[in-house]
């Protein structure tokens, strides 16, 4: 009886976000960029420059690896079809230049893996740029974007920031970077003598908001934006808060965010440039803006450019 009410409760959940339940998988989706896409209330067509300097063997087609479902940026829409703030940005950029993407839907901890294995050109999702992963891959990064903390609705622990958070379960997405980013709160606690913070590692960000709804975890760590638009898809009853640094809004430990590429890959240059094309003619700002998460653009693109963790107690 207890597993058919957390599968229910999930599910609940999926369904208000907008979300398919069928999100793991491999299922795929594509666009057809032939004739230019529509994003935003905009149409995107080819750019013969930039259409020049995409190697041939991606003028096909570019397959791109996503998670699913992780609002506002990859959902699944009607008949199962990803949309979102960042297909839309890949959509635009195939279109650019002239190709088009394929998109197969992979969880968070085998991306990368995946894509060094060949079964991707491209990853499509708001995978923060770490200096460990600039091993693997690397980065075309168009925002920023910090943490927040998910914790239930009116905030009965009280939980202001990692320091409320020792004795706590908190859960986290699996295949964070650092792996040991969230140990410090470990640290902290034991250093003054308080219990050591349980870290639960979860595919998915609705999979943490279940556990602290159910009361199964205190709370949930998830990028701002994401937080922010999950809460507002849920509504006024949908049970949870979000909680933010009061001496920094925007979040803790701020990393940039970007489409990433197998490390050294020829698709990284162009990609690049079609990406500076869209920043530059405002199409970026619209499409961030039209999922109510403008405020992570940069001004420029950058790539490969880690930044140094930062606060999370």
């Amino acid at each position: 009886m207890t597993t058919s009410r957390k599968l229910l409760g999930v599910t609940a959940i999926s369904l208000m976000l907008g979300l398919s339940a069928c999100g793991g998988g491999s299922a795929a989706s594509s666009s057809d960029n032939a004739s230019g896409v529509s994003v935003a209330g905009m149409t995107i067509t080819k750019d013969d420059a930039l259409a020049s300097q995409l190697p041939e063997k991606y003028r096909s087609g570019i397959t791109a690896l996503t998670i699913a479902p992780y609002a506002p940026y990859m959902v699944y829409g009607p008949g199962n079809k990803l949309e979102g703030a960042l297909i839309d940005v890949s959509d635009a950029v195939a279109a650019k230049l002239g190709t088009k993407v394929t998109y197969n839907v992979t969880t968070i901890d085998s991306a990368i893996p995946s894509l060094q294995a060949g079964k991707g050109d491209l990853m499509v999702m708001t995978l923060a740029d770490t200096a460990d992963r600039e091993k693997a891959v690397d980065f075309i990064n168009f925002g920023k974007d910090g943490l927040s903390l998910m914790v239930k609705k009116g905030n009965p622990e009280g939980i202001k920031s990692g320091k409320d958070l020792c004795g706590k379960s908190v859960t986290i997405l699996a295949g964070w970077s650092p792996a040991d980013t969230f140990d410090v709160l470990t640290q902290k606690c034991e250093a003054e003598g308080r219990p050591a913070v349980n870290i639960v590692r979860l595919p998915k960000t609705e999979d943490g908001m279940m556990a602290v709804k159910a009361g199964n975890a205190s709370a949930s760590y998830v990028s701002k934006s994401a937080a922010l638009s999950a809460v507002k898809a849920l509504g006024a009853n949908g049970g949870i808060d979000v909680v933010l640094p009061e001496e920094q809004p925007s979040g803790w430990n701020h990393q940039y965010k970007g489409l990433t590429v197998p490390k050294g890959s020829p698709l990284g240059k162009p990609l690049q440039a079609a990406m500076e094309s869209l920043l530059a003619d405002g199409t970026l700002k619209k499409i961030f803006d039209k999922y109510d998460v403008g405020y992570i653009l940069n001004d420029k693109i950058v790539s490969n450019e880690a930044l140094a963790l930062s606060n999370i107690w």
